[in-house]
């Protein structure tokens, strides 16, 4: 059972009720919440503070992730936002949460590489286009939903374009730049062909697929993709033949 479950407040957001803990992160822990009609997720947060100054910086950052979300809630292939709400436990201690669509974590199912290069590169085309950087790529962070859609969640340690929080990621998706430069675009799209990558080894692709992951990924940021576009544009012209409409599946 979650370590915060015992300090979060019943009902929660309106008439939604906790229920049971469905995943874990380094910084939160992620619950099934339930309404009437509906059953949705709710990622939990603690903050934690000496003195009020730094309790209401840490409440800012943490708001950043559900800015970010807001602003990317039209994306179909993106973890879709539902609202976000703060509880006071004590003076020193807040729950910072955010609800979002309820959805599997995507290696639990039947997966097709071409499908996820699809789905994924639009969200981070999406992201990338809103002036955001994701800042941690991976096939942790990918998802579905029923009808057998891949989304792109967790914006734990995203920021805007120009903003400095540091370097962030996870070892093993990071660009070799990073330690000069901090997180990019370019660096994303690194992410993004290590995490391709790495589903491939479990499948049959293309040798015109290898081609465009070992591209993404390439250490040389010189050769390496300028922008997710182009990687669709390469996807989508050698994928017909193998793009697996998900509704077969789900629907």
């Amino acid at each position: 059972m979650g370590k915060l479950l015992q300090y979060i407040n019943n009902p929660v957001f309106d008439n939604s009720y906790i229920g049971e803990e469905i995943g874990q992160g380094v910084y939160s822990e992620v619950y099934k919440i339930y309404s009437e009609n509906s059953v949705s997720a709710l990622k939990v947060k603690p903050v934690f503070a000496d003195n009020t100054e730094s309790l209401n910086k840490k409440l800012a950052v943490a708001q950043v992730e559900a800015d970010i979300m807001y602003r990317l809630k039209a994306c179909p292939y993106i973890v879709g936002y539902r609202g976000r709400e703060v509880q006071k436990v004590t003076n020193s201690f807040y729950l910072f949460m955010i609800r979002t669509e309820l959805l599997a974590q995507f290696s639990d199912y039947y997966n097709n590489i071409y499908n996820i290069a699809h789905d994924i590169g639009q969200a981070l085309s999406y992201v990338h286009k809103n002036g955001i950087i994701h800042c941690d790529i991976k096939p942790d962070n990918f998802f579905r939903d029923l009808s057998g859609r891949y989304k792109l969640g967790d914006f734990n340690v995203s920021r805007y374009d120009g903003e400095n929080r540091g370097i962030a990621g996870t070892a093993g998706y990071t660009a070799p730049e990073l330690n000069e430069s901090g997180c990019s675009y370019q660096s994303d799209i690194y992410s993004f062909g290590v995490s391709l990558s790495e589903i491939s080894r479990r499948q049959v692709v293309s040798e015109e697929f290898y081609e465009i992951i070992k591209k993404a990924c390439s250490a040389d940021v010189h050769y390496r993709y300028r922008n997710v576009d182009d990687i669709l544009y390469d996807i989508d012209n050698i994928k017909t033949d193998y793009y697996v409409d998900p509704a077969e599946y789900f629907g």
